[in-house]
This record gives structure tokens, sequence and C-alpha cells, in this order.
């Protein structure tokens, strides 16, 4: 069997796993699953060899790596994706002090809050419920009380929960009050207006949370700050309240949706931090487990580079960099993977969407920030068109392949409709002495209710695109292109059509197919979007 028809046919058999205890620690976007990558990772290298994941978001190759060991390089634009990755890395380093300060923490807030969700009785408010009088816009809406839901008070217990209809709403307690502009005032926190993210013009981080929960959150800050404890402790707590910001903001009652800015147009939930704080402590003893039982020792490097292994000790190199630092920092070393997912054109601004926690948690961006991130969006104030989005890509692309060994692998998780994108990831391939492997599909876990309703317009997953790098040998190679006219990229585009597969595996197939036989380059003088194509 073809050696890549049997790498694609080993990992499509997989079933992807995102739900994880790593997983579950943070809800960060476009998570990979780590049984993939981790496959991925032992198919592409070696036990000891280095991988790099210049876009490691929530870590998922970062981790990966370690558990197949190998020592791994992990650098991201975004603060909150090294708090992540950092954080979640720290629990595995003194896992018993960890874990006791973590305790100790939840232990000194709820002392600090939880008597600003008693009632008058003495039973404790679990979620306030409210109607919205108004629109979201520009903050041109008010939230009416409209019920509680309590847990009862039956002598020094509590027992079972019932639900009491508001109309003055509770009183705020005066303990809340000198913390709503300190340490981070919400009324001066302004979000990049975006449609797409469900960003609205106007809006601050105020509109998000109530007054209460805006207390309680910086009543953490200030407990964190006040901890005299190494840098490691502290970013673990820091990942610890970061995690709960999703179940404090207000949304829906289930508090389910993915997209941290949607919120119904009618009626809000908030929850008490006390109970929430609670859960996530269980987590975070479930990832710890986890990761005690699973990954190896390894060192964790915080602002070097430093990847010499002494005596098997495996290394971890996370800093917060975007690709265009990370190239002068990283210029006179090899490394034998590199396995990144980049940002996929418009589908995910990553700095708009962690505009939440960028805030909430005090971390820091700056305009270069800004500039640098790849993406294309029309966010305002931000609009940033293809040809710019396609020029960071390419440079991005480039450094992943001069920062990788002769004979290395660099692994790309791509998906995009633009076919001009496509062609130029080819040529630049070319260029930079990429010899092409396979192109894999990889489906979503679950299917999406876009998919089901538009099933030939929707790209339900991503392609894994797999390239060797060989010296001079590929560069030097002619390609010989499969058609020089109209007619016969059409017949090739047919071909791929007949296939009698669904809508996504279509789409992988003929990617492979341009890459493999070249007439991906000339793709664009015919189509420019690959849906125009697959029918």
């Amino acid at each position: 069997m073809d050696k890549a028809l049997e790498i694609k046919e080993k990992i499509t058999a997989i079933k992807p796993l995102h739900d994880t205890a790593l997983g579950r620690i943070h809800p960060y976007w476009a998570r990979k699953p780590l049984n993939i990558i981790r496959e991925l990772i032992k198919l592409f290298s070696n036990e000891g060899d280095i991988v790099c994941d210049p876009f490691m978001g929530c870590g998922t190759t970062v981790f990966g790596s370690l558990l197949e060991k190998r020592s791994v390089i992990g650098t991201d634009i975004n603060p909150l994706a090294s708090l992540i990755v950092q954080g979640t890395l720290s629990l595995r380093q003194n896992p018993e002090k960890k874990m006791e300060t973590i305790k100790e923490f939840v232990r000194d807030f709820n002392e600090r809050v939880s008597n600003w969700f008693y009632d008058a009785d003495g039973n404790i408010i679990e979620r306030e419920r409210y109607s919205v009088n108004g629109r979201f816009e520009n903050g041109d809406f008010n939230l009416v009380p409209s019920e509680a839901v309590l847990k009862v008070r039956a002598g020094n217990h509590f027992k079972g929960k019932k639900t009491v209809y508001l109309t003055n709403g509770i009183s705020l307690d005066p303990g809340c009050r000198e913390l709503l502009e300190s340490p981070v005032n919400y009324h001066e926190c302004k979000l990049v207006a975006n449609s797409r993210i469900a960003i609205p013009q106007g809006a601050l981080l105020s509109h998000y949370f109530t007054e209460k929960n805006i207390a309680c959150i910086n009543s953490a800050l200030k407990l964190i700050d006040r901890k005299q404890s190494d840098q490691q402790t502290k970013m673990v707590l820091q990942l610890f309240l970061s995690s709960t910001l999703p179940l404090l903001r207000l949304s829906d009652y289930k508090a389910s949706s993915q997209w941290p800015y949607w919120r119904p147009k009618s009626n809000l939930t908030s929850r008490n931090p006390v109970f929430v704080f609670h859960r996530r402590f269980k987590e975070f003893q479930r990832a710890q487990e986890w990761l005690l039982n699973n990954m190896p020792p390894f060192k964790l490097l915080e602002n070097s580079f430093d990847l010499n292994i002494k005596e098997g000790m495996l290394t971890a190199s996370i800093q917060r960099l975007s690709i265009q630092e990370f190239i002068t920092k990283f210029a006179n070393d090899k490394v034998d993977l590199v396995l990144t997912d980049p940002p996929y054109s418009d589908q995910i601004p990553y700095l708009e969407y962690s505009s939440l926690w960028i805030h909430a948690l005090k971390l820091h961006v700056n305009q270069t920030d800004w500039e640098d991130e790849i993406v294309k969006t029309d966010a305002k104030g931000r609009q940033i068109n293809n040809l710019h989005y396609l020029d960071k890509l390419l440079t991005s692309f480039e450094i992943c392949a001069d920062i990788l060994k002769d004979g290395g692998y660099l692994i790309w998780f791509y998906q995009d409709s633009t076919i001009k994108n496509w062609a130029a990831l080819y040529n630049k391939s070319r260029e930079k002495s990429l010899n092409f492997i396979t192109v894999i599909p990889m489906p979503k876990q679950r299917r999406s209710m876009k998919t089901v309703t538009t099933p030939g317009r929707t790209f339900d997953g991503d392609l894994i695109l797999v390239f060797q790098k060989n010296g001079n040998e590929n560069k030097n190679r002619e390609v010989k292109y499969l058609s020089t006219n109209s007619e016969e990229i059409i017949s090739a585009v047919s071909k791929v059509n007949d296939l009698k597969s669904d809508f996504f595996f279509r789409y992988a197939e003929l990617i492979q197919d341009g890459f493999k036989q070249g007439w991906i380059s000339k793709l664009p003088e015919y189509y420019n979007d690959i849906r125009d194509i697959l029918r």
C-alpha cells in the first residue's frame, strides 16, 4: 500500500477525542483532538525529537508531544493561550502544593463573597434571572430582575431548591460596591464590535456581568495579587479564575454557548460564583490527576529555548510570542516536526474572542499584537482584507519551513474556501523545498446544525496537510501540470465530483489531487471559491 494512503487510512480510522480532562480545564476555541495529535506525533517524529507549534492555542500539540516523550516549543501571540498552557503544565510541577494553593484560594474567596448571596431568610441564591428591556447595541438595555433560584435552608442544612419571583431584585451588599472599579473598571473596557462573533456596537465588558459578579471577580483578582507565591503558582490561580468567567457572565440558563459574547435577547441568567468555583476546583483536581497518571516528568521553560535534554529529561519551552517574533529568537536552531493549527481566514479572530479574558484578568496586549495577528476581519476599526491575511499566512508558512531540519515534517491544519489561498500555499511549499505527502480529512466530533441544513456548503471539519522538507531536491524538481487549459482543469474537477462521498471528503480529495498533480496553482484562473466547484 502507498505510504501516504496508509497514513491517511490510519488517521481517519481514529474517532477524534476532544473531551479530555485537559480539554475541560478551559473553554478555548478550535481545540484539536488529543488522540489525533498524539498519533501524528508518533507517525512523524521519534522519542527525544523536538516538536514545535508556533500557534499553540490551548496547547494540544504541547501536551501531545510531552505525552509521547518529545520536547516541545509552544508559542502564541495570544496571552490567554500562554496562560492556559503554562498554567496547565504547572499543575504537573510540585502538584501537592499547587492544589493546596488552589484549595486555599477557593476557601478564602468563599469567605469573602458568600454572604453576598444570602436572602433575608438565610437561603442561598444559586441563580438570578433577568428579563432584558432594550437592545444590546451601545448598552441601551436594562436588566429587570424576574426570578431567583434558591437553595432552601432547613435548620443548619440546605435541602431542596425553589424558585421565587422578584419584583425589586436583591440589594447589592455594601462590600460589593468598593470592588466595582478596582482592580478592573469594567465600564472602561471597550470591546471591538464584530457582528460575526456577536459583539454589538458600543459593547463594554460591564454589559456582560452583573455588578455582584464583577465585584466577585475583582475580589478574586485581589486575592491572587496578595498571594506571596512563585510565578507558576500565580499563573495556576489566574488560569483557575479565567476558567470560571464563561460561567459567571450573563448568558442563557444553561451557559452552554461556546460563543463568549452571545446572549439571548430576552432572558439572561447570572450564577453564584461560590458554586462555580466549587465545580471548577473538581475539574482541576481531575486534570491534575490525569497529568500525574499520564504525562512523564519534564522541565518547564518560560523564557528560554534551551532545549538541551539532560539525563533524559524532557523540556517544554512556552512563550507568548507572535510567529514573527519567534523566528528572530529561534533563528539558529532547527526542529524535527512542526505541527500547528494557524488561524483560518475570518473564522476565529482569537484576540477579539479573548478580549473578555484579556480585560478581566489584566493580560497585556499592545497595538503590535493586534497588527501582527493573522486574521481576516471586517470588525469596525480593524478591517483586514484577504490580501493582508494571505501575506501574513504565507510568511508564517515560510517560517515553519525554515525552522525544520532537512527530512523533518510540517503538519499544517487548514481550512479555507478561497482557492487563491490554497494555490498560494502550494506555490510557497514548492519554493521552500517541501515535498507534499498527503491531505487527511478530519471531520468534527459533532456535526453542526449548519452542516445538517446546508450539507453542500459547509466545511464541517479541518484538513491536515503533511509535507516533508527535502533540501533542494523538491525545489529543483520540475512539476508537469496535469492540465494547461480550462477543459483539462474542468475534467480534473469533475473526477472529484464523481466520487461517491459527501461534500467534506470531496473537498479533501480536491485539495489532495490539486497538490499532488500541481494544478491547484492554476485553479484560481477558473474558480474563486471551493463551494463553486463542488456540487
